[in-house]
């Protein structure tokens, strides 16, 4: 334990020390757009770890080449470590809806793409009789119930709201033409910052002529270009969508960055939108064909998705993302966003990074491979300053990441429910399948861990809570929840309830806890069951291999009052 608290509190030390002034940024609400204007990134991480072992997916090189040193240090842009939350991550429904689509002016495109007039209409884009199509896929996130019984003596807390975009149900379709805004669906990096600025230029042009729903045709599109900055290649911009609108691609569309050196990536900026449906697209990063830089630089702080600026309402749905030398999704700074139904893998920091974020679902994602620099969450929850609250991680498919499913540093009001943890294939996960400190408070509902192999202090441990004892307002929660082949190990904390868990070959631990309640709890085990170190706490209707436990025997015969465990004590 104490190496790992370690590594994660000097990671959020030095997330401190790195956050930036930004020298492309000029103010919260910018939009991103014109050539000389790129965006902050601030970015969760440090400690990078080369990527022999990374798992590259189908467009991707091996990962033999990353050349990053592990004392780099990321730029301008917060950093957050182990500990920290990095900004991107969260699970949407399926079928979220896409937003409204103001278009505003700032992101014109400047060079030899310029676009028709305003008010010229494309001949290829006819729209049925009343001239509108639906604006985003019928699809709806899963239905979340609030619990009503209570957990001990405390209620458990309901779930919060999260946006989603405000676009009509109807709108206006605009079909980009590739051949009028000079866009190669061929992958040809000598090309990308044509198609990049032309992609940019036709969605400005369908905005400011009314469209409000914009469609990539499959291909497979180079993308990015350098934005001029302080520092030489400093910031590769992609494909910048506006306010209002819904941006979609099918599954055959390919955005792929192209093989560079920056420090700092999007392939689609979403910094300071509002009002944001993208669905669909495979989008690649270049980590195993990227130069990384020497000190301070570690390049994590690329993104496939960047979502800052306070932005809000920002939807993305069916998205495959893999590839990136940092996050497949970066959140910084930002308020209602959903991710549904994604694949984000074999990225090379974090599925997810969180880093600033209020009213975040994640819901119905595949979320795996995450190896490469640390920390190698599938989702990273550090505010790194910034606060990170209501955030609900659900119906989700964690596995095979190298660091962990899921870290929280200072998230409150977390509601985890109805996904699947699992270590996978790993002979080896540094962390946990979940790490909290216990400065934080979670809802665990109806999920399922299997670990299968060890972690850093060569335990199978499912729940691992660190930090010094705090004396919460709001219980930590787990109801219903399956524990296989592993160890929960709760840890430095008052108000906890664990009620009508299921643990298979597996042990519930608590070492210097107050106030445990464990009410109706079985474990299936030939031997041992429950561990406990100065706690003190109620316990009731709790069983091994379905016989009542003896927790209380030799202390009290009656459940009301607390039982008080000094040594290690083992039923």
């Amino acid at each position: 334990m104490k190496s790992k608290l370690a590594v994660l509190f000097s990671c959020m030390l030095f997330v401190n020390a790195c956050a930036h002034d930004s020298t492309h940024d000029s103010g919260d609400t910018q939009q991103p757009g014109e050539a000389g204007t790129p965006q902050n990134s601030e970015q969760p991480g440090n400690n990078e770890q080369p990527g022999n072992n990374e798992q590259p997916g189908n467009n991707e090189q091996p990962g033999n080449n990353e050349q990053p040193g592990n004392n780099e240090q990321p730029g301008n842009n917060e950093q957050p470590g182990n500990n920290e939350q990095p900004g991107n991550n969260e699970q949407p429904g399926n079928n979220e809806q896409p937003g409204n689509n103001e278009q505003p002016g700032n992101n014109e495109q400047p060079g030899n793409n310029e676009q028709p007039g305003n008010n010229e209409q494309p001949g290829n884009n006819e729209q049925p009789d009343d001239g509108l199509v639906t604006c985003m896929t019928d699809f709806k996130l899963p239905v979340l119930e609030d619990i009503t019984e209570k957990c001990a003596e405390w209620d458990v807390p309901k779930h919060p709201t999260v946006e989603l975009p405000r676009i009509p149900e109807k709108c206006k379709e605009y079909t980009i033409e590739l051949d009028r805004w000079n866009i190669l669906n061929t992958y040809d990096p000598e090309k990308a910052e044509t198609t990049t600025r032309g992609i940019s230029s036709a969605i400005k042009w369908a905005k400011e002529n009314g469209y409000e729903r914009v469609v990539l045709p499959a291909g497979h599109y180079a993308i990015g270009y350098y934005i001029p900055d302080a520092i030489p290649d400093n910031f590769m911009e992609g494909i910048l969508v506006l306010d209002g609108m819904s941006f979609i691609m099918s599954e055959d569309t390919i955005l792929q960055i192209v093989p560079n050196r920056a420090h700092e990536y999007c392939i689609i900026d979403a910094a300071g939108r509002k009002d944001v449906y993208i669905e669909g697209g495979k989008l690649i990063g270049d980590r195993d064909e990227h130069t990384y830089q020497s000190l301070p630089w570690t390049d994590e702080d690329c993104s496939l998705i960047c979502i800052q600026k306070h932005a809000d309402r920002i939807h993305v749905h069916h998205t495959d993302m893999s590839g990136s030398t940092g996050d497949g999704i970066q959140f910084l700074s930002s308020t209602n966003f959903t991710i549904s139904n994604s694949n984000i893998w074999n990225n090379r920091r974090q599925g997810l990074s969180i880093v600033g974020g209020i009213g975040i679902r994640i819901s119905g994602n595949e979320i795996h491979h995450i190896k490469g620099t640390n920390p190698q969450f599938g989702i990273d929850l550090e505010g790194a300053g910034q606060k990170n609250a209501d955030i609900i991680i659900d119906h989700n498919k964690f596995h095979d990441n190298y660091g962990g499913d899921v870290v929280n540093a200072d998230t409150k009001n977390l509601h985890i429910e109805y996904n699947t943890f699992s270590s996978g294939d790993l002979t080896y996960q540094r962390d946990g399948l979940f790490v909290n400190d216990a400065n934080t408070t979670q809802i665990f509902v109806g999920n399922t861990f299997e670990k299968a192999c060890s972690n850093a202090n060569g335990a199978k441990l499912v729940f691992v809570q660190y930090g010094k004892k705090y004396d919460m307002d709001s219980p930590n929660i787990f109801i219903n929840n399956t524990i296989k082949n592993s160890r929960a190990y709760l840890s430095n904390r008052n108000k906890t309830c664990v009620k009508n868990n299921k643990f298979v070959n597996a042990m519930l631990s608590a070492i210097d806890m107050n106030e445990l309640r464990l009410i109706g709890n079985d474990v299936d085990r030939k031997t041992g069951g429950y561990a406990f170190k100065n706690v003190n706490g109620t316990a009731e209707g709790n069983t091994i291999n379905g016989e009542p436990t003896n927790i209380l025997d030799g202390m009290n015969d009656n459940p009301e009052e607390p039982f008080n465990l000094g040594a290690n004590q083992y039923f």
